[in-house]
């Protein structure tokens, strides 16, 4: 659906600009039929385009920027979607499009139904692969040993 939306942004970017450049020749043209006032809805039809491309963008930033400066680990998604003045709906959509990208590192908690904030927790993973959670000597996707000196530190102890 979002892809239709940036179909008409385009089309109407494209229109306005078509508009512009109209208003603007038919002055000086008289064979063209026209009159300058077409370049005010050219405009119009031009900044709507741009800023409805551009729109989700500039609410990726609010997120990132809302969430760096976030001092919570746990915040509800209505309190949330309060925060930034939108749709629930659109904002889960937006938070699990960022995760998969890998530009916000949250995560939905089933038991309370609030978003969490990774905890600074080094949990023990694979060099090689960084498989996440080895518990073993060795990694269960690549195989690889742990490293020797972190095994004869934990023997030490």
């Amino acid at each position: 659906m979002r892809e239709t939306h940036h179909i008409w942004y385009i089309v109407s970017t494209v229109l306005g600009l078509l508009f512009i450049i109209w208003g603007a020749l038919t002055p000086n043209h008289p064979l063209i039929p026209g009159d300058v006032w077409l370049v005010l809805p050219g405009i119009l039809l031009f900044v709507t385009g741009l800023f409805g491309i551009f729109e989700e963008y500039i609410i990726e930033r609010r997120i990132l920027k809302y969430f760096s400066n976030l001092q919570v680990d746990s915040i509800s998604l209505d309190k949330l979607s309060s925060d930034l003045i939108l749709d629930v709906d659109y904002l889960r959509v937006l938070l699990l499009q960022l995760r998969g990208q890998g530009k916000l590192l949250v995560y939905f908690d089933s038991a309370t139904g609030e978003l969490m904030l990774p905890k600074e927790v080094e949990s023990p993973s694979c060099s090689f692969c960084a498989h996440p959670n080895v518990a073993l000597d060795f990694c269960p996707v690549c195989g690889l040993k742990k490293a020797e000196s972190k095994r004869k530190k934990t023997k030490k102890n």
